[in-house]
Order: C-alpha cells, then structure tokens, then sequence
C-alpha cells in the first residue's frame, strides 16, 4: 500500500477559549477528536486494488497560546501563534498565510471567519444564519461582521460544514450554494448517565441542587446564552402565565398536590451574552421573580446536574441552527419544550413538546403537558437512544472524511 500525507491547517480561535458556549464548543469538541483519530489511525483513499495509506499532519493557528485544555502539541499536530489579534481574519492572519507559506493542502476554520484572503483551499464552518432571519436580535458590529465576513468566507470556501437540516437548506438558498458542497456534520453530546451513579457524583449533585435551593423535579430549566434571540423573556411569560393558571386550580386539588406543583421554578443556566438589559428587567419586574433564578455560567458538571433533575426543559429560540441543549435534555430523559421553527423540530424528533415561540399561552401549555405527562421507563430508554446517535467522535469522523474525499483526491492525483 502506498503512502502519503495530507497537510491541513486550522483556524481553530473559536475553541481556544475558557469558558466555552456554542460555537465555541462545538469548534473545540471536534477539535479534540480530530486530534485523537488522527493521532495513530491514518486515512485510506482510492480503489481497493490500489489503495493510499494518508497520514494527517496539522497545523493549528491561534492568535494566543493555546488554553490548558486544548489538545497538546506531538509529531503531526503543532500550533502556531500569530500575533497580534487585533481583526486577525482580517489581515493578520492572511498575512502570515501568504509570506510564511506552510506546505497546506487546504485550511478548515472552526467558525463562520475565514481569513479575508487566503492562498490554500478553504472549508468553513457556518452554524446557521440567525443574523439574516433576525438582525434586530444583535449588536450593529457584531451584525455587520456576520453579515460581511461571513458572505466572503461562504463564496471563497471549496467546502462547507453545517449543522442541522434546517441550517443546510438556508445556506443553500440564501448563499445559492450547490448542496453538494455543504456537509452537515451534527454537533455531539457530552457525557450520558451512569447506569449506576457513583455516590460522590451524586453527592455532587444534591450540593448543586442545595446551592441554588432546588428540588429534583420541581423545576424548569432553560439552557443557553443569554440573548434576544434565545426568547427567555417569553419564557418568564409563559412561566408567570402557568404560575398564574396553576394557583387558579390549586384550591381544587389536594394541598400536597397543590404545593408540590406551585412551587415549581425556573432556572436560566448561561452567562450573559448581549442586549441584556430587557431580560434582567422582564426578571425583576416579574410578579413570580422570586421563583425565577439565573445561574450564570457554569461548569459541564453543573449544568448536566441541573438538567438531569429537571421536571422539563424549555428551549425556544426563535432560530436555533441545532440546539444542543435539547438533546442533552433527552439523553437525561427530561422532555424538552422546544419552538416549532428551524431546526429544533428535527432535533428533537418525536421527543419533544413542539410550541408557538411567540404566543406564551401556548408555551405555558408545553409545560402543562410536559409536567404532567412524565415519560415512561420505556419512552425514556428511546430518549436516550435518540440522545446518543450525535456523538462528537462520529461528527469528528464525518468532517475528517469529507475532508480527504473533498481535498486529497482532487489535489494528490
């Protein structure tokens, strides 16, 4: 067998962060496994009866030293350090490209930013297009980079990822780019629940629930940044609505029944993005704020924790590209109040309770039937099976192979 390697770069800035969200862990989650296949398996291209052996060099670009967590430097995986950061797609980077030439056969970047110019085959990562179907959600700056960088980075890629159905068929129609040419590479999961949990992982997590003065199963939770565009003040009125509904009904139920049920909380586990201020007032004007609690960041422990004892949980942004935190929720079993739109319906497929994100009455009935229709031990089995086909390892794979099938065989014959 034959033997040849293949020399890819990576923009991989979205990932060589601390406190990762979104986009900046699905960059790092792919990082990480495109580091571990890579690092004693090779590729095999061609016809069986004259198959490449293809070994994959990499060369990582930062615009700061890698974080502690990031995969460490070997034979075949190095970074490089180009200074300084300020706009560096923009010119710090291609400039590097351009005059300290690496021998790369093409150049993946990990987010919607290519650099401005660039002297290899470019793939780029595009998310979705939230910024398009919903401008008055973001910043002025922010919108005219999405907007701008992203269009160059879209028309000068040979290839490019995407994460759900949903985010594929906008890019196409949008960018009027050949479906041909855009992989969807689904977004992974994290850790799943131990058939039979350790007793210091458990301890760990009723010190979470203590923490926040929680009960398993009495409250809502909603994962995610909070933004304008991740609809968490109709979240407050679809809560205060079901708050109001349930006291209404309470004086006809048993008063354990009664209380167990209007005590219920809602929990907003994300730190804060931009254009906060109407959230932190729609909080604190709320007449069932103090039933309302807003975490901020936290860990991947505590987050798994807070969404595994949850009764349901809510996510309905008005354009989601894929939504993480929905399957998290059902690899935990807990069912997932999602909007009708984008891609959430085809995430969550028939596990999720599908709702208006612009009509709180109608989400307050998501959790309605969420609460009150718990799944059974064999729906829950079929949640987590349904969890576990997103798998960064298989995400990881899917890239890779596009990668070598798309790059190498057109430019190694």
């Amino acid at each position: 067998m034959e033997s040849s390697v293949f020399r890819v770069g990576v923009n991989a800035g979205e990932a060589n962060v601390s406190n990762r969200v979104g986009s900046n862990t699905y960059a790092y989650k792919l990082l990480v496994e495109l580091e571990k296949q890579t690092r004693t398996q090779h590729e095999t291209v061609g016809p069986v009866d004259h198959e490449t052996e293809v070994k994959i060099e990499w060369t990582i670009y930062l615009s700061a030293p890698p974080v502690g967590d990031m995969p460490k430097e070997r034979a075949g995986w190095r970074y490089r350090v180009v200074t300084p950061a300020f706009l560096w797609t923009q010119w710090r980077l291609p400039l590097d490209l351009f005059f300290a030439r690496q021998p790369l056969d093409v150049f993946l970047n990990l987010g919607h930013y290519a650099p401005r110019f660039c002297p290899y085959p470019s793939a780029v990562c595009v998310l979705d297009l939230g910024y398009l179907k919903f401008p008055q959600f973001f910043r002025k700056k922010d919108l005219y980079q999405l907007k701008h960088w992203t269009a160059y980075s879209v028309k000068q890629a040979k290839h490019i990822f995407t994460i759900s159905q949903n985010s594929k068929k906008d890019i196409v129609d949008i960018y009027h780019i050949n479906p041909a040419d855009v992989s969807i590479v689904f977004p992974g999961i994290g850790k799943g629940p131990d058939a039979v949990p350790q007793k210091d992982v458990l301890i760990a997590e009723h010190e979470t629930l203590k923490r926040y003065d929680l009960i398993p199963h009495q409250y809502i939770v909603s994962v995610g940044t909070i933004q304008p565009r991740k609809n968490m003040i109709n979240a407050i009125k679809a809560f205060e609505a079901f708050k109001g509904e349930r006291e209404k009904s309470s004086q006809r139920r048993p008063a354990e029944e009664a209380g167990e049920k209007e005590n219920l909380k809602l929990v907003f586990v994300g730190k804060p993005g931009w254009l906060t201020k109407e959230f932190d007032d729609a909080v604190a004007a709320s007449p069932v704020k103090n039933d309302i609690i807003v975490t901020g960041f936290v860990d991947e422990d505590t987050k798994y924790a807070l969404l595994k004892h949850a009764v349901c949980s809510v996510l309905i942004g008005y354009y989601e590209g894929f939504g993480i935190p929905a399957i998290e929720s059902l690899l935990y079993s807990v069912t997932p109040v999602v909007a009708d739109t984008a891609s959430l319906p085809e995430v969550v497929g028939e596990f999720g309770i599908l709702v208006d994100p612009y009509n709180p009455e109608d989400i307050a009935r998501g959790f309605e039937e969420a609460i009150e229709h718990q799944p059974d031990t064999q729906t829950r089995m079929q949640m987590r099976e349904w969890a576990h086909q997103f798998s960064w390892e298989t995400s990881a794979r899917e890239m890779l192979h596009v990668l070598v099938d798309t790059f190498y065989t057109k430019d190694h014959e």
